[in-house]
């Protein structure tokens, strides 16, 4: 039986986290499968605005593991466009960067305007 992997956000870009899905490999781990409950918790608090600071880098943590996965360029089903893939690496850039609600809030419609839904 197939059993996902911990979401441990201590490294979140960790290649050990991506799963396969379907015929997809390389797929983040949705944080909704998370056992522990804390990011489930993060996301609905980031939802409503009101996020704690922990719960702030646990989302922030999330969105980094999120668009880095594989599925995204390295191992795509598909061929990515130029300029998806040179937004997919700037995203990838950011998500390094954030901090603030606010910078959650900026990357996340970022990410929306090119159909990539972190959350």
């Amino acid at each position: 039986m197939f059993q996902l992997p911990v979401l441990n956000l201590e490294n979140p870009t960790d290649p050990a986290l991506y799963v396969k899905r379907g015929n997809v490999d390389g797929m983040p781990l949705y944080w909704r499968d998370d056992v522990t409950g804390r990011i489930p918790a993060a996301v609905m608090a980031y939802l409503e605005q009101k996020p704690t600071e922990e719960q702030l880098g646990l989302v922030i943590k999330y969105i980094q593991h999120h668009i880095h996965a594989p599925c995204f360029l390295e191992k795509a089903p598909f061929d990515v466009v130029e300029e998806l893939a040179e937004e997919i690496k700037a995203l990838r850039v950011l998500s390094l960067e954030l901090k603030t609600l606010r910078d959650v809030n900026a990357y996340i419609h970022r990410a929306l305007d090119w159909a990539i839904d972190p959350i």
